[in-house]
């Protein structure tokens, strides 16, 4: 019976081939279960919308952000506790919806005078010929569905596994993709921010990780330093994919990481050639045991390489292969190619590079060193507050420690540090537009 399932499938997809993904969805009227969720905020509700425009329902708490609707686009207004949007007024990215059974497709589109996401709502079973087109094109948005996959495929006998699929699959785990122009470029890179903090693309995927309807899951350690409960697919964040951590070492050799580089603060001992040493500091490889220890605090390298390696696994930022960001000096010296950033420029999926904020020559290239430089990205803006939450390494837990997490910053020279001042940073857009 299984057998015959797989071959069934194998037809589909064969069938499906040649049409076009609204195709697709246009063709069917199967119900899903819908799981709505945003990274690194809180949401109130969510507006649903038809194609047409027209209202359908609200989504809210009450029903636990989840509800069945036909597979199709709609148009989603995400609403978070604070009551901001997903886009803001002037279509800046203010947060990064997620979920599963649904995907951001491209945004905003205004509807009642309202800015929204156009959402394709789409089955996830494995033996729907959608899907399935998806994972040999290598769809990065299925990366959470990965292991469900892969589950299924283990619990079954040999000899009835799928190996056409399972081979696919392996491949697409690391098969990035790359594509501009779109807003859902920057959900890819808001999502991997939040894969590399917890584990999971969407943050109500497991009970283990307790995101959705509580703001503790980005400080359920008290601390706001990332969090990963995989056993089996790796002990923290650069582990899970050890080749893309092979590439950003050669590429950027002695930089990654403060032990490699022989500078100071350094506070850690393990170098970065064995990724799931380093991230623990333990020679066991384990971020699991223990409370409150350092080694439960995955390490991420240093804050530029980290950012990096983040915008690579993206899919967003490598063109088909790696791609290194601007050096400090050539971001100092061009405010028109790197713009600071104010408060009506900055986006969620900014990646943001401090330099020396003292003015002077560029060729001064001691007003550039090493104490006075930080990368970051936005991961979440309340225009209201004019505050961000922002993820990094070598911040949280003080310089030197390289834990990967996240903090707060702000336009305010009142209320935060230097290195949490967003007016000291300059906007690196040119990863969104191919620019640098």
């Amino acid at each position: 019976m299984r057998s015959f399932a797989i071959v069934f499938v194998l037809f589909l997809l064969s069938f499906f081939q040649a049409c076009t993904q609204q195709d697709l969805l246009d063709a069917s009227d199967v119900p899903v279960n819908v799981q709505l969720d945003a990274a690194f905020t809180v949401l109130d509700y969510v507006d649903v919308y038809s194609q047409e425009g027209e209202f359908q329902k609200t989504i809210d708490s009450s029903m636990d952000f989840q509800d069945v609707l036909s597979v199709g686009s709609y148009y989603m207004d995400f609403v978070n506790e604070d009551g901001a949007s997903s886009f803001m007024d002037d279509e800046r990215l203010a947060f990064a919806p997620m979920g599963e059974g649904m995907t951001p497709m491209d945004g905003p589109f205004e509807i009642d005078g309202q800015n929204m996401w156009e959402v394709a709502v789409d089955s996830v079973l494995e033996a729907n010929a959608r899907l399935n087109i998806r994972i040999r094109d290598g769809d990065e948005t299925l990366r959470p569905w990965k292991e469900r996959f892969q589950d299924w495929q283990m619990n079954l006998p040999q000899e009835e596994r799928d190996p056409i699929h399972d081979s696919e699959w392996i491949a697409s785990e690391k098969a990035y993709s790359t594509s501009y122009g779109s807003s859902t470029t920057r959900l890819r890179v808001t999502w991997e921010a939040s894969f590399a903090m917890t584990g999971y693309f969407t943050s109500s995927s497991t009970s283990t990780v307790t995101c959705r309807n509580s703001t503790s899951c980005w400080n359920r350690r008290g601390n706001g330093y990332a969090y990963w409960d995989y056993d089996s697919n790796g002990t923290g964040y650069i582990d899970y994919d050890t080749s893309a951590w092979s590439t950003l070492r050669s590429n950027y050799t002695n930089l990654v990481s403060c032990v490699d580089g022989g500078f100071t603060p350094c506070s850690i001992s393990v170098g970065s050639s064995t990724p799931k040493y380093y991230t623990c500091q333990s020679s066991s490889g384990s971020c699991i045991s223990g409370s409150g220890s350092s080694a439960t605090k995955p390490r991420g390298g240093q804050c530029k390489a980290f950012a990096n390696l983040l915008l690579y696994r993206s899919g967003q930022y490598n063109s088909g292969s790696w791609r290194t960001l601007p050096s400090q000096s050539t971001i100092y010296c061009s405010t028109s190619s790197y713009p600071i950033l104010t408060t009506s420029t900055i986006a969620v999926g900014d990646v943001l590079q401090r330099v020396d904020g003292v003015s002077g020559s560029c060729s001064d290239t001691a007003r550039m060193s090493i104490s006075t430089v930080h990368t970051q990205l936005v991961v979440a803006y309340d225009s209201s507050a004019r505050t961000a939450i922002v993820v990094d390494s070598n911040y949280s837990g003080n310089n030197g420690n390289e834990y990967i997490g996240y903090h707060t910053a702000g336009f305010s020279t009142t209320s935060y540090s230097d290195y949490s001042l967003l007016s000291n940073y300059r906007d690196l857009d040119c990863v969104y537009t191919g620019g640098c």
